[in-house]
């Protein structure tokens, strides 16, 4: 099953009237803006808005059990195998294994020691509102700021001794630098776990 977008070109146009032109807005311009928004959404908030296909992941395993998954909401393994010191390869069983969804821990049902090879699809199944608004946003601005040369939103403008402009800028707790984009994205929960890259 391929990875739903959170938004389409016409689903993008139907909204924006700005980027109705086909001409002006191809539908590759609007579908990599969303590809670079949902990136920036997922590394921020640690998870998938949408349904990822199958992953694949190793993990060292020293007598462990669990896997802890990069992405959390896992929402099927495919297979779980296990190569040993000695280069033996053991595919632990869809029976044996257990899985906590929300956490992305995978408990194999026995202690392996070796490289483990995971593959899992994740993510949430639809997208909030507030984050679909939150990627309209991001594209119109992205795309118009590209046609117009104007950057980021003013964050203050100062007209004493010449003038200067502040614009907001991507940060740690803004990731992508429009105010109203990281204002939705803020306010949705944050699945990022220490330790987990």
């Amino acid at each position: 099953m391929p990875d739903t977008p959170y938004l389409t070109p016409a689903a993008i146009r139907a909204r924006v009237p700005a980027l109705a032109s086909e001409g002006d807005y191809p539908d590759s311009t609007l579908s990599d803006l969303v590809t670079e928004f949902e990136g920036i959404t997922e590394n921020y908030r640690g998870v998938a808005f949408t349904a990822r296909t199958a992953v694949s992941e190793t993990h060292t395993l020293d007598r462990e059990r669990v896997i802890v998954t990069k992405w959390p909401v896992v929402s099927s393994v495919t297979s779980v195998a296990v190569v040993d010191r000695a280069l033996v390869s053991t595919s632990v069983l869809s029976t044996d294994w257990q899985i906590n969804r929300r956490a992305g821990i995978v408990d194999l049902g026995g202690y392996y020691t070796g490289v483990a090879t995971i593959v899992y699809a994740h993510g949430i199944t639809t997208p909030p509102a507030g984050l679909v608004r939150a990627c309209r946003l991001y594209v119109r601005a992205c795309a118009m700021r590209d046609d117009s040369g104007i950057g980021r939103d003013v964050v203050r403008q100062g007209f004493d001794g010449g003038g200067s402009t502040t614009f907001s800028t991507p940060d740690k707790d803004h990731p992508t630098g429009y105010l109203d984009v990281d204002r939705l994205l803020n306010q949705l929960e944050d699945y990022r776990r220490p330790g987990i890259a």
